[in-house]
């Protein structure tokens, strides 16, 4: 008679099956906060070396021609004399940052974008040269060159915690009927203007209010007066709006000279929009900030500026109206200490 046992067998109940999974999730829910968290600390720290690589570009620049780039050059909105350029100091320090064989491509006898004939862009037609004032600079196969190369992706004009859409896909203000829509690469860093309206001229500001970039600006070392450690050169902002969606690295537009850090009608961060319906408008997508000319990212609580001795700093959307100006202006006599 065969008298050997049966094993019981080794394998989980439904029990233990079920409460091994629920550790597991709990395990995962615990862990993925700080995961998430690590990839932001990582993403902000990209996001502060592109800025200092961008200061780096900026001094250079000024070390070659004993001046800082304009941040727009002869506006659409403002050109003043002469024909329409467009051009940026994004592109200007383009052989400062290692991209300097884009640089070569470029054409500044041509316009690099076609923001501007009659104060806005064509109905018709593709790049009006004749015919109306102001005008385009070049011909219109000049300019469709070097707006072709404004499509270039730049890495470092762009922040890694942003998740928009990098290109626009018309290089134009207003999105009219042009056959056909070229397509122009945006950024996430502004320079600090006085106004972010391109007809608010450099020049055109009081020494108490001029910030240290603007259209035709031309800044100095001098001109910082109240410390290079003590004024804003760049600051962070989204790549897409709620107004006024159109903000490229190689040309200008309506509300694209800069931003305004320091505009009591401009705080940091804005979501709501507009300025001119006191921001009633709730923005549905907090990756857009509101309308040209604000300053803002996706980092929590702030955003980065690059001060114009090339140190970037974190500054918090609590700051007070009065330190984000006296950080604007570069010769207020408004000296900040901590912040």
């Amino acid at each position: 008679m065969n008298t050997q046992r049966t094993t019981p067998s080794k394998g989980f109940t439904l029990i233990e099956l079920l409460v091994v999974i629920a550790i597991i999730a709990i395990l995962i829910a615990l862990l993925l906060p700080a995961v998430q968290q690590a990839r932001e600390a990582a993403r902000r720290t990209q996001c502060r070396n592109n800025l200092k690589q961008i200061g780096l570009g900026l001094h250079n620049y000024l070390d070659t021609h004993s001046v800082f780039p304009a941040s727009v050059l002869s506006p659409g909105a403002s050109p003043s004399g002469g024909r329409i350029s467009n051009a940026t100091g994004w592109i200007m320090i383009l052989p400062f940052i290692d991209q300097g064989p884009l640089y070569n491509q470029f054409n500044f006898s041509h316009a690099t974008g076609i923001y501007g004939a009659e104060g806005n862009c064509p109905d018709a037609g593709l790049y009006p040269v004749t015919g109306t004032a102001p005008m385009l600079a070049g011909t219109d196969a000049g300019i469709l060159a070097n707006v072709a190369l404004g499509a270039r992706i730049i890495p470092g004009y762009y922040c890694p915690s942003d998740p928009g859409q990098k290109t626009h896909t018309s290089a134009c203000h207003s999105d009219t009927a042009m056959a056909p829509r070229p397509e122009a690469a945006r950024s996430n860093y502004e320079f600090s203007t006085h106004s972010p309206h391109a007809s608010t001229t450099w020049v055109s500001a009081s020494a108490a209010t001029r910030h240290m970039f603007g259209p035709n600006s031309s800044s100095q070392m001098r001109d910082l007066t109240d410390g290079s450690s003590n004024t804003i050169a760049v600051a962070e902002s989204t790549l897409e709006l709620v107004n006024h969606n159109w903000k490229t690295w190689s040309s200008t537009g309506w509300y694209t000279a800069g931003v305004s850090v320091g505009d009591v009608s401009r705080p940091l961060n804005e979501r709501r929009c507009c300025s001119w319906n006191s921001f009633t408008q709730a923005s549905t997508a907090y990756s857009k900030l509101s309308d040209g000319g604000f300053a803002g990212s996706l980092h929590t609580g702030g955003l980065h500026v690059l001060l114009g001795d090339g140190g970037v700093r974190f500054l918090s959307d609590n700051s007070a109206l009065s330190v984000r100006q006296a950080l604007s202006r570069i010769s207020d006599g408004e000296i900040v200490g901590e912040w």
